[in-house]
């Protein structure tokens, strides 16, 4: 056989496979691209998320904390109003005699 006509028909023939085998592999290489691109989101907003949870546990840890305070705050308030003065002596929240307003005016 022709070396000539050898190279020319091994170079038709891998013409063609290269020519279908593009058509053949472009879709799979581009759904495999959007995949790729999907998992790298995915795995970005993963990272995110877990920034956004960690902010939102110390948010939570600090509004904890405030509360805890002003529960503190509240118990002492409610102590020194228990012990004041000015309650009646039943503790129904009413003023003694003495303090009332009186209705005479000036």
């Amino acid at each position: 056989m022709d070396p000539n006509a050898l190279g020319g028909m091994l170079f038709t023939l891998l013409l063609v496979v290269i020519i279908v085998g593009a058509i053949l592999v472009f879709p799979i290489m581009r759904r495999l691209g959007t995949a790729l691109e999907l998992w790298l989101s995915d795995k970005r907003q993963g990272s995110l998320q877990s920034t956004d949870a960690r902010a939102l546990r110390d948010s939570i840890s600090t509004l904890a904390d405030r509360m805890e305070r002003l529960e503190d705050r509240q118990l002492f308030l409610e102590e020194l109003v228990e012990r004041s003065p000015l309650r009646g002596p039943s503790g129904s929240g009413t003023l003694p005699p003495e303090t009332r307003p009186r209705d005479g005016g000036a």
